[in-house]
């Protein structure tokens, strides 16, 4: 007869094959293919009011760039292409967070910016990979009337600096 702790290891093997087993009956998907569903997170609402303090002002900054990433996502050019389309279509956003934190400070200012520049790159990348593996866009969220809130960036500044690029 086998030990005490190899029976009580199979036991729990045994408990834990148990309700995969049962879900595979059931047809909901179970391990991997139930991941694959949860990759995606919810896009961001749209905001008309513009951020009023640094900390709202972060938020906006990664709602921006959730939104791009997850609409620039499906571009053939590599992850590290899209997260620069993502950045430059971020760029007001990610300059007015280092102009709110810095509060006036000139050098305060580049060191911020150039902050808030990597962090938004590492988290451009996250979600341009979340977006391709999967295939996530912000279509769910996209329904009659809110299908132009969901398109739109997040303040007026925005509009003139995507406007601006659409023009170069």
């Amino acid at each position: 007869m086998p030990p005490a702790h190899v029976l009580a290891w199979r036991r729990r093997a045994a408990a834990l094959a148990l309700p995969a087993l049962l879900g595979a009956c059931t047809g909901e998907p179970i391990g991997w293919a139930a991941d694959q569903q949860q990759i995606c997170s919810p896009p961001p609402p749209f905001r008309e009011a513009a951020p009023a303090d640094p900390y709202q002002q972060a938020v906006a900054r990664d709602e921006c760039i959730h939104n791009w990433a997850y609409r620039l996502a499906r571009s053939d050019d590599d992850a590290e292409a899209v997260v620069g389309a993502v950045i430059g279509a971020c760029r007001s956003s990610i300059d007015r967070s280092a102009t709110m934190v810095a509060a006036g400070d000139p050098e305060a200012e580049r060191f911020y910016l150039a902050e808030f520049e990597r962090a938004s790159r590492e988290r451009a990348l996250f979600r341009v990979v979340q977006a391709r593996a999967g295939r996530c866009s912000l279509e769910p969220r996209a329904i009659g009337a809110e299908a132009e809130a969901v398109a739109a960036p997040s303040n007026q500044a925005e509009v003139q600096s995507n406007q601006q690029n659409v023009q170069q």
